[in-house]
């Protein structure tokens, strides 16, 4: 169990469980609004149109498929560049289970949008969740979610 203080006082207390459990509600809040966007294909084209400052958070999957590590480096440097908050997951399927059922293609980069609409307290707590946990972390760290 971690402890994290928030500027303004507020005290977060977080396991692993926590924060796979935050994961999952943030993925299937945005899915119901449609903020997902998933794909490295898809995401690429998002952020070279210039949606970085609608990008709340980008998913990419640690894979050993030389050509998927090298767009995801790719993705992930952008990212990092324009401050778009990265989480590394460790199962592809997984990550396609919980974004996308209506696929048989396994989403090696999901991207979720800002919401355009206000949120549930479950959920902003849950993205407060996340939040920490990334900027807590180690930069290597796999976020395990299968």
């Amino acid at each position: 169990m971690k402890r994290i203080e928030e500027d303004g006082g507020f005290v977060l207390r977080y396991g692993k469980r926590t924060v796979r459990k935050a994961f999952a509600d943030v993925i299937s809040s945005a899915k119901k609004r449609s903020e997902l966007v998933c794909g490295v294909y898809e995401a690429a084209q998002v952020l070279r149109r210039g949606g970085a400052e609608n990008v709340q958070f980008c998913i990419l999957v640690k894979s050993d498929d030389p050509a998927n590590q090298v767009f995801c480096r790719l993705i992930e440097a952008y990212c990092c560049e324009n401050r778009i908050k990265v989480i590394k997951v460790d199962s592809g399927v997984t990550l396609t289970l919980m974004a996308d059922e209506t696929t048989d293609e396994v989403h090696h980069c999901v991207l979720v949008q800002k919401p355009t609409e206000l949120l549930e307290e479950q959920t902003r707590l849950a993205q407060q969740i996340l939040a920490c946990y990334m900027k807590n972390r180690e930069t290597r760290s796999v976020l395990k979610i299968s």
